[in-house]
């Protein structure tokens, strides 16, 4: 197996794991706010809805409403009931607001201005996806059939308009529902010897949209024992190497050598997704049975944390980035606040 590239979200300049100032951390992570949105993110024209990081904002702002459906946001973008659900959600106007505001930048655009361009772009959106969906007869696909259309449909229609028309066939294909395994099974089914560089990225993105969402995470790694074991095991995935545990679905197999055979950027950005997810989550790591908030119970706790650390330490950086480490920060953090700090400090001496 090749060498793990570095993250895709690694940070040049970020804090290392395990050096920590307890009191400005407490400040400056008592919460994990969502960050500004980056400009690459940021759409005014219809065809950049359709880019990987536009993609995985809507997996994240859209979360509930994707996750109610059971669907990715790439078939969200290529299926027409979908979008027209959408339309009439109760906490449409909610999230476009928020989203709105993210994307707001002083002396450029208000949020007012930016809900606008969003409202816009709905519709926009919608207008190519009634033109150009699939609605013809159901799909029967296989990775050969799959490798052949790809390969023709980007030399007749290179760029947007040949990836459109691919992505409309298979969301088509995909179907929506909550068998999260299956779906995923599916979609891993397609990606063969004979694919292209370009059929690879389209399996690929969908593949790191399903990760992205929380409830195919709970599918794939329930079987975990606690919060440590699901994280180890996400990174195991990342990494490119399948866990043995006996109970793990054996979709796993095939979605780790699709990452190892691939170095899969959109799917391991999904795993990401899923690790920060949990980080952001109260529940301890160490599965300690010593009393709560005592001496032992800390010191389990700052283990745990330690020993996972080093799971998500790859060559060049740390499995999903600053984000990560901020996260693990906040965590010691707030294990070491106040008389905690003291007590450990006091045992320590003792």
């Amino acid at each position: 197996m090749s060498a793990v590239p570095p993250p895709s979200s690694l940070p040049t300049d970020g804090i290392p794991i395990g050096v920590y100032d307890v009191d400005a951390l407490l400040g400056e992570l008592s919460g994990d706010a969502p960050e500004e949105a980056p400009e690459s993110a940021v759409c005014v024209r219809v065809e950049e809805i359709f880019t990987p990081a536009a993609r995985f904002l809507i997996a994240e702002e859209l979360a509930e409403f994707l996750e109610a459906r059971g669907i990715t946001p790439t078939e969200f973008l290529h299926k027409v009931e979908p979008q027209r659900s959408f339309l009439d959600w109760p906490r449409r106007a909610q999230v476009l607001e928020r989203v709105a505001q993210r994307q707001a930048r002083p002396g450029r655009r208000s949020p007012a201005m930016r809900l606008e361009e969003l409202k816009r772009l709905e519709q926009e959106v919608l207008a190519v996806t009634a033109r150009r969906a699939h609605s013809g007869a159901a799909l029967s696909i296989d990775a050969k059939q799959f490798a052949a259309t790809v390969a023709q449909t980007m030399a007749r229609t290179p760029g947007f308009a040949g990836r459109h028309t691919i992505d409309c066939w298979l969301s088509a294909w995909l179907g929506e529902g909550r068998n999260h395994e299956l779906r995923l099974v599916r979609i891993l089914s397609l990606d063969g010897d004979g694919l292209s560089g370009e059929g690879i990225a389209i399996l690929d993105q969908i593949v790191g949209e399903m990760l992205a969402n929380g409830l195919v995470i709970e599918a794939l790694f329930g079987w975990a024992d606690g919060l440590r074991g699901v994280l180890d095991a996400m990174a195991m995935v990342w990494r490119g190497e399948a866990p043995s545990h006996p109970d793990a679905p054996a979709v796993l197999h095939r979605l780790s050598a699709f990452v190892a055979r691939h170095q899969a950027r959109a799917a391991r950005l999904g795993l990401e997704a899923g690790v920060h997810h949990a980080l952001l989550g109260d529940a301890p790591l160490s599965g300690t049975k010593a009393e709560a908030n005592s001496v032992a119970a800390v010191l389990d706790e700052l283990s745990a944390i330690s020993l996972l650390a080093a799971r998500l330490t790859v060559k060049g950086g740390v499995i999903g980035g600053e984000r990560t480490t901020r996260l693990i920060d906040r965590r010691v953090a707030l294990l070491l606040s106040g008389a905690r700090l003291e007590a450990v400090l006091h045992a320590k001496s003792h």
